[in-house]
C-alpha cells in the first residue's frame, strides 16, 4: 500500500491537478490599485523568509514591478511581515508604499485585517499574492470579508513539484492544505 501510494505521488499526474484545483481557476496579471502579499511561517533567525514566504514575496516583487500599485500590504505576524518589507525593498519597492499588517496569525486574519487597510486605504482594487496551492482559500477568506481581488498565485508547490525529490513534500503540503480547506469551509470560515 505505501509502495503503491508512493509510486502514486511520484509518477502520476496527480499532483499537478491537486496544485491546479487549490490554485483555483484564476490566475490573473496585475492590474488592482494595491497589492496584498500573505505571509507563511514565521522567519527563521535573522530575518531569512521561510520558502513559502520568499516565493510570495518573490511573486509580489515581479508583480510590482509590472503593474501601477500605489502601495503594497505585507500580512503576517511573529515579525513575518517586517523580514517580507526587508525583502520587497531589497528588490525595488519604495520602503513609503509598504503597508505592514504584523497581527494575523491565521488566513482568515490575514483578510480581515488587510481589509481593513484596503478599505481605510481608499483602494478600489486588490490584487492578492500568496502560494499557489493556498489561493483557493486565501482568495475566499478575502471574498468573505468583502473584498474579490485579483488573483496572483506566487509558483510555489507547482516549483517544487518539479524536482523528483521534492514530491512527497509537496504530497504532504497539499493535504495539509486541504484539510484547512475543509475546515475552513466547514467552520464557514469561507
Amino acid at each position: 500500500m505505501i509502495g503503491a501510494v508512493q509510486l502514486l505521488v511520484t509518477c502520476t499526474p496527480v499532483l499537478p491537478a491537486w496544485i491546479h484545483f487549490l490554485t483555483g481557476p484564476a490566475w490573473d496579471a496585475p492590474r488592482g490599485d494595491v497589492l496584498i502579499v500573505l505571509g507563511s511561517e514565521e522567519s527563521n533567525p535573522g530575518h531569512i523568509l521561510a520558502i513559502s514566504t520568499y516565493w510570495r514575496c518573490y511573486a509580489a516583487a515581479r508583480a510590482w514591478r509590472e503593474g501601477s500599485y500605489g502601495r503594497v500590504i505585507v500580512s503576517g505576524g511573529n515579525g513575518v511581515a517586517g523580514s517580507m518589507a526587508e525583502f520587497l525593498v531589497a528588490h525595488g519597492v519604495p520602503a513609503s508604499a509598504i503597508l505592514p499588517e504584523v497581527q494575523s496569525q491565521t488566513t482568515g486574519e490575514n483578510a480581515r485585517l488587510s481589509a481593513h487597510l484596503v478599505k481605510q486605504g481608499g483602494f478600489r482594487q486588490p490584487d492578492l499574492v500568496t502560494s499557489d496551492y493556498h489561493m483557493r482559500r486565501a482568495a475566499a477568506a478575502f471574498r468573505k470579508v468583502g473584498l474579490t481581488p485579483h488573483c496572483i498565485p506566487a509558483p510555489d508547490a507547482g516549483k517544487r513539484y518539479n524536482n523528483w525529490l521534492d514530491r512527497w513534500s509537496v504530497f504532504l503540503l497539499l493535504a495539509n492544505e486541504s484539510v484547512k480547506l475543509a475546515w475552513y469551509s466547514g467552520r464557514g470560515f469561507i
